[in-house]
């Protein structure tokens, strides 16, 4: 797998992590 997709893929990762986590916070908030 050639770098850029490679980075691509942890950022596309990383970003789902943050929008679970935020969601994850949100309904805490409730």
């Amino acid at each position: 797998m050639s770098l850029e997709r490679r980075s691509g893929f942890f950022v596309a990762m990383g970003r789902e992590v943050v929008e679970n986590d935020c969601r994850a916070w949100r309904d805490l908030g409730d």
